[in-house]
């Protein structure tokens, strides 16, 4: 009894959440190693399954091997579940199993669901995480649907149903994780990608308070000072990297010269949407300018404003992907 009571000290919400989001990291770590999730049908490398798991959880889009080489189906399931998990938080997704099997959220739930979104009160817990839910699954869903009747164009209807959802995934959980080996680099000039693409990283990237200011907005007629703040400076750096690309690369033959004036703005705009977050690219990072990824350095360290849950949100630190250039260049 005693002992009980010493150990039961130790499961305080934060340990709680820091000890799931590790098994959780686990569990994909042995998932990616067997045999049933890789192509070649052997076991992966230990420390590649733990880099592969820990980057999909974390949402970093960083990899050592190629997702859509190395694992088959069920491999790159259980990648688009540990981005999902790591964007919305694994609380948060076992409230979503709880309401949907009619559960009741005990007291102690809501106080773990409390410290995972750093909210200042119980009040209201379960419907805000609702409505992250709602706001999750909508944005993803309809994405899905676009990319998928776009995909449908040029590759079989299952496969296209199956990229779009795995991409919509990761791009609006900011995961960086594709599917084609060279990220979205033979969409460049395609409008339809370019533009359901930039909505997912951006609206991702903006974060669910943000997002539940703009749906209230038109019954509350005002935005907190931290939308204002959010969105201004959110549209003001994607502008700047935008004209800092289309500038700079637009003599580059390696980059922007040989694409036609469309094709330039697509690019610029949807890298640097891209950049600060999403570690996704339309054109190849790697022949980039030195002067345009010393902008683009500045650009990913200040990274995106997206309160994943479990991010103290009085002290926030924005979010990085410092090794964008690495990932897009398959470093």
């Amino acid at each position: 009894m005693k002992f009980r009571l010493h150990f039961a000290k130790f499961l305080s919400p934060p340990l709680i959440l820091v000890g799931g989001f590790l098994l959780i990291i686990a569990i994909g770590t042995v998932l990616l190693m067997l045999p049933i999730s890789n192509q070649s049908g052997k076991h992966l490398a230990f420390i590649d399954a733990l880099f592969t798991s820990t980057s999909a959880a974390c949402v970093t889009g960083l990899v050592v091997v190629d997702v859509g080489t190395t694992f088959n189906l069920f491999g790159q399931i259980v990648i688009m579940v540990l981005m999902q998990l790591g964007g919305l938080g694994f609380m948060t997704m076992a409230t979503l199993f709880a309401l949907v099997l009619g559960k009741r959220i005990s007291l102690k739930d809501r106080l773990l669901l409390k410290e995972a979104i750093n909210a200042d009160s119980m009040e209201g817990i379960v419907r805000i995480i609702r409505k992250v839910l709602i706001f999750s699954f909508t944005i993803e869903g309809v994405a899905a649907v676009i990319l998928a009747l776009r995909w449908a164009t040029e590759m079989p209807l299952g496969q296209a149903v199956y990229y779009g959802i795995f991409h919509s995934v990761s791009l609006f959980n900011n995961g960086g994780f594709d599917l084609f080996g060279n990220s979205f680099q033979y969409y460049t000039g395609d409008w339809i990608f370019n533009l359901t693409a930039s909505v997912l990283v951006i609206s991702g990237g903006l974060g669910f308070v943000v997002l539940n200011d703009l749906f209230e907005y038109r019954k509350r007629r005002r935005l907190s000072l931290q939308s204002k703040l959010v969105l201004s400076v959110s549209g003001a750096l994607i502008g700047i990297g935008a004209i800092v690309l289309f500038v700079f690369e637009f003599t580059n033959g390696h980059t922007l010269a040989s694409l036609t004036w469309s094709e330039k703005i697509y690019a610029s705009f949807f890298q640097s949407v891209s950049t600060r977050s999403s570690g996704t690219s339309t054109i190849d990072i790697t022949e980039m300018r030195q002067a345009t990824q010393f902008f683009f350095i500045l650009l990913m360290f200040i990274g995106a404003s997206r309160d994943r849950p479990g991010r103290d949100q009085d002290n926030y630190i924005p979010d990085h992907d410092w090794c964008s250039v690495c990932h897009d260049s398959g470093k």
